[in-house]
């Protein structure tokens, strides 16, 4: 199928032209896309139109022919479809072009040039008349077109393209796709999320879409699906281009929207991790991590400096320390949480932790002998009255000693410190083996939480919430008065015996706050099921180093909980973490 100039179509006889607008459109369409295709995708500008230069065939096939092979002559003919503003050797631009096709237009339906002479007289422009009959509105868009302010002008082929077909009605379309100006979500890096494309784009009609600047995004179309599914991988905002077309319509306007998405960036990526003053006082590592095997039990211990203290550059305000009694078979865990709003919170966590086992330890070798004889009471009967009066004196005393040990270092200090500048939690709890089974007893100062988890799964809290006077506010170790009520502190004793044990678990509000959100959440099984698989899981307890990777699991992420975060865990000796 051979190419024929456009104009021997005959598109420039009066007769043809002003009868059949329709096929004119039609050629011109076929020319205005071919021409939009290259300049968006190479960027290429055609600087000479001229309808002896335009190629095309009843196939929709074009081709331009240049401006200097043709037989043309360029004083006479060229100009006439010049735009006013470039000079004779200046480069054409968007809205040139879209002066030359207008003025190509006018000529098949006028019968002549918008301009009559060699030298364009620009004053004529403003009188030029165009009447096709019962095509008002099309005459309007082509004198439009030849405005001689360009700005005036549609801006590009697109543009006038599409009023062109608008303006002729048989060639309207009825109904043109809707695009949403922006995403109808906004997306995550990190954060894949997956939505119907009819939510950003309504087709109608058999329209069809080709997507531009999605894949840098990390976005694509699954076409089986229909839907857009984004893996973002840059943030910040940014343009999407839908470029519309219909396959049965290929002379009219390709149609570009742009719809706006925002990405929002990772938030880990905002995250700093800061390391503290090394010369700072009382230092202490960003992580600390360790295993304690006996006779009886494995203990699996870590703490690890949270988020918010990390961004700051602060220290690690949580301590523990477990320790194992040979003598008398009991295992002693404590651990502890300073309060990030204390100055020297990490401090006063140390010297509670430190200075309760030391006391346990010590109370022991007198004191032991008194829990014995309490203890087969809790195991044959369930009485707990027995053995809390050993605990009163056992656990109680050690707590208060870490507060008058917090409170002579306090004092000691130059100039002397208050004791509210090392406010801290306290959890303490000692287990020991029987032969029916386990003796555990805890005392708890604060938030945090003491956990048993018996072989069938069945939880048992032990502790008890210990608010302060607002809600949400927590008891430290340091608050006035704190040891002054006797019944209140026989309250925070636990004592238990457990026949199959699966595990005692420790845990600062670091822990308990994204894994046990309620109260009620230490005696929920499944919160407990659910804990318990996401641990196990991750520190494989019955393989060498799940120490280490105990350590690791601390890193897990839960929004808007960035506290530190410590855990002790008890497992018996020989038993299967299941």
């Amino acid at each position: 199928m051979s190419h024929e100039p456009l104009h021997s179509f005959d598109l420039w006889a009066d007769d043809i032209a002003q009868g059949d607008p329709q096929r004119l459109l039609l050629a011109l369409g076929r020319i205005m896309r071919f021409l939009d295709e290259k300049q968006q995708g190479a960027d290429q500008l055609y600087p000479s139109l001229v309808p002896e230069a335009l190629l095309v065939n009843d196939g929709n096939e074009v081709d331009i022919v240049p401006f200097e092979k043709s037989e043309v002559k360029k004083e006479a003919y060229f100009l006439f479809y010049r735009a006013p503003e470039l000079t004779d050797d200046a480069a054409t631009t968007p809205q040139g072009q879209v002066y030359a096709i207008a003025a190509i237009a006018y000529r098949a339906f006028a019968g002549q040039p918008p301009t009559l002479s060699k030298r364009r007289l620009w004053s004529w422009q403003p009188d030029l008349a165009l009447s096709i009959p019962g095509h008002l509105e099309l005459s309007k868009i082509i004198l439009g077109a030849l405005s001689t302010d360009p700005t005036k002008r549609p801006q590009n082929l697109r543009e006038l393209h599409a009023a062109l077909f608008q303006a002729f009605k048989p060639l309207a379309v009825a109904k043109y796709p809707k695009v949403e100006k922006r995403f109808p979500v906004n997306l995550t890096v990190g954060k894949d999320v997956s939505f119907p494309v009819a939510k950003l784009i309504s087709l109608a009609d058999g329209w069809q879409v080709k997507w531009r600047g999605l894949e840098p995004l990390g976005i694509t179309i699954d076409t089986a699906a229909n839907v857009l599914v984004c893996a973002p991988t840059v943030s910040g905002e940014h343009r999407i281009e839908v470029e519309l077309s219909h396959p049965d319509r290929p002379n009219h306007p390709l149609i570009t929207e742009v719809s706006l998405v925002t990405i929002n960036p990772d938030p880990d990526s905002l995250w700093k991790y800061i390391e503290p003053d090394p010369e700072a006082l009382f230092k202490k590592s960003n992580t600390a991590c360790e295993r304690l095997n006996t006779p009886f039990a494995r203990v699996f211990s870590a703490s690890q400096r949270g988020r918010s203290h990390a961004h700051e550059g602060s220290f690690r305000e949580d301590d523990y320390r477990v320790s194992f009694h040979e003598e008398s078979g009991w295992h002693l865990l404590v651990a502890a949480d300073g309060a990030g709003s204390a100055k020297l919170s990490r401090l006063g966590s140390q010297l509670a932790c430190e200075t309760s086992q030391a006391v346990l330890r010590n109370w022991l070798e007198e004191g032991a002998t008194k829990l014995d004889e309490a203890i087969p009471s809790l195991v044959n009967e369930g009485d707990v009255g027995k053995i809390k009066q050993q605990l009163y004196h056992w656990l109680v005393t050690a707590a208060h000693s870490s507060l008058n040990a917090i409170k002579e270092t306090a004092a000691e200090m130059d100039p002397p410190r208050p004791p509210k500048d090392f406010h801290t939690t306290l959890l303490i709890c000692a287990a020991k083996k029987v032969e029916a089974g386990w003796v555990l007893v805890s005392f708890t100062v604060g938030d945090g939480g003491v956990g048993i988890r018996q072989g069938d799964g069945t939880p048992i809290a032990f502790c008890e919430p210990d608010s302060g006077e607002f809600s949400g506010q927590t008891v430290f170790l340091t608050v006035n008065n704190v040891f002054n009520d006797p019944v209140k502190n026989m309250s925070r004793l636990h004592a238990a015996f457990v026949k199959d044990l699966s595990a005692v678990v420790l845990m600062t509000d670091g822990i308990t706050d994204p894994r046990f959100p309620t109260e009620a959440s230490l005696k929920d099984k499944s919160c407990w099921d659910a804990f318990w698989s996401e641990v196990s899981d991750a520190a494989k307890f019955e393989e060498e180093g799940a120490e280490e990777r105990l350590l690791k699991w601390l890193s897990f992420k839960s929004p808007g909980n960035h506290d530190d975060r410590t855990v002790v865990f008890l497992l018996p000796a020989g038993g299967k973490a299941e």
